[in-house]
């Protein structure tokens, strides 16, 4: 257990992602977006729309119970991603779209996995 002084960030995961040991989680916020100009091509607005939520994932794979995530598939996660964007998270659909696992001599299996959150 940590001993914690004075003001600090939020240390570590709530739990694993089914079947990954995670090392990492990183959840970047991008939503479309259309500048605005007016005649004489001076910005004067912006607008932002179709919200979207990238995912990525690093980790080991363990012995015991190994992922069974595949690409195009619905991920649910187990650490949820906070409420940056423009909509809330939690109501879109996290499709996989990418896996990729690493395989050395003398390390561990690992495996990330990336995920795009579509608001529908």
């Amino acid at each position: 257990m940590a001993t914690i002084i004075g003001t600090v960030g939020v240390f570590g995961f709530e739990e694993d992602q089914q079947g990954i040991l995670l090392e990492s989680q990183d959840i970047d916020y991008k939503p479309d977006s259309k500048v605005q100009r007016d005649y004489r091509g001076v910005k004067v607005g912006i607008i932002f729309y179709d919200d979207q939520t990238d995912v990525s994932m690093k980790g080991y794979i363990p012995r015991e119970n190994p992922t069974d995530i595949k690409v195009a598939q619905t991920l649910t996660l187990a650490n949820a991603a906070p409420d940056h964007g423009m909509s809330t998270v939690s109501s879109g659909t996290n499709v996989v779209t990418g896996i990729k696992i690493g395989l050395k001599n003398e390390d561990l299996a690992s495996f990330e996995v990336s995920s795009t959150i579509y608001d529908f």
